[in-house]
């Protein structure tokens, strides 16, 4: 699995390095398989706002770019088509070292001088193929670094979770573990208080457990009010540096849980709930679903 050290650290303060940390965790039985520092390689990689998008005086297919970042004004030389003015963009200042070992320095292209350049995913080591250039959400701060503006300031362990250890499935498991190698104490976040009365199913929907052997409890809870959309940046990162994708509020906020409690759990719309009533069973034979990804795949 891949945990978050900045998220583990939020239960578990412990000044010892990512290697420090993961050589514990080893000796504790806990294989660390790899460790990858998010950001590493974007030192003077920052992000910048387009204020001009004019053709190259000597080549069709360049574009002559109008960067400004932290005040000052930058002028790129792009060969990218997927531009406009007013877009948010990461650049590569002169003396940039990018993780595709590309060293950025200023240079003259066709007789026009460009002071740095407007990067790719792929150039940035995100993706391993990318088209066009990396256009930041436009609520992306400008001047600023770009690991700090996609908040990648961050470690990633590769846990190798023995069949044993189920308790360490998750942040707070290994946080637990984590602070008990060091001797120092694990910190319960505070979280929401517990719901009222207003957000029982009763009534409502009816659990049905067929299948007791396999699930003993299962629990719901309806809440009111909800409206679909994007989830915050932040949740966001600490999905996808987990290895799941973001999709929206809802759907992110239960990934986001399972991973920090180790605690499965999915939402319904109430208003989708055939009969009013949800079947924890066995699969059937035969029988297919329709994942979030669009693909469907068959049940054992």
């Amino acid at each position: 699995m891949k945990a978050s050290l900045n998220w583990i650290r939020e239960f578990v303060d412990v000044k010892a390095s990512p290697q420090e940390i993961a050589d514990r965790l080893t000796l504790a039985g806990l294989e660390i398989e790899g460790m990858v520092e998010q950001g590493k390689g974007l030192d003077k990689v920052v992000t910048g706002t387009l204020l001009k998008v004019d053709k190259h005086p000597q080549a069709d297919r360049l574009t002559y770019c109008e960067v400004q970042s932290g005040g000052q004004i930058h002028y790129i030389v792009c060969g990218a088509k997927n531009h406009k003015i007013g877009d948010k963009v990461a650049l590569a200042l002169p003396g940039a070292k990018l993780p595709n070992g590309m060293e950025i320095q200023e240079t003259v292209i066709r007789k026009v001088k460009s002071g740095g350049m407007l990067c790719s995913e792929k150039e940035l080591g995100f993706a391993a193929e990318s088209e066009g250039i990396l256009i930041l959400p436009p609520e992306t701060p400008e001047g600023v670094p770009l690991s700090e503006a996609l908040l990648l300031d961050d470690t990633i362990l590769e846990v190798n979770v023995t069949p044993n250890r189920g308790d360490c499935l998750s942040m707070k498991g290994l946080a637990r573990e984590v602070a008990a190698a060091f001797g120092v104490p694990f910190v319960e976040v505070p979280r929401v208080p517990t719901a009222s009365k207003d957000f029982s199913i009763e009534g409502r929907v009816r659990v049905q457990l067929q299948s007791p052997d396999l699930c003993p409890r299962y629990s719901c809870r309806l809440l009111r009010g909800v409206k679909v959309a994007p989830s915050p940046r932040k949740v966001q990162r600490r999905l996808e540096s987990c290895g799941i994708r973001a999709i929206n509020n809802v759907v992110d906020a239960t990934n986001y849980v399972m991973l920090e409690t180790g605690q499965p759990l999915h939402a319904f719309d109430l208003s989708q709930i055939r009969q009013g009533q949800v079947l924890i069973r066995r699969a059937k034979s035969g029988e297919t679903l329709l994942m979030l990804d669009g693909k469907e795949r068959p049940l054992q």
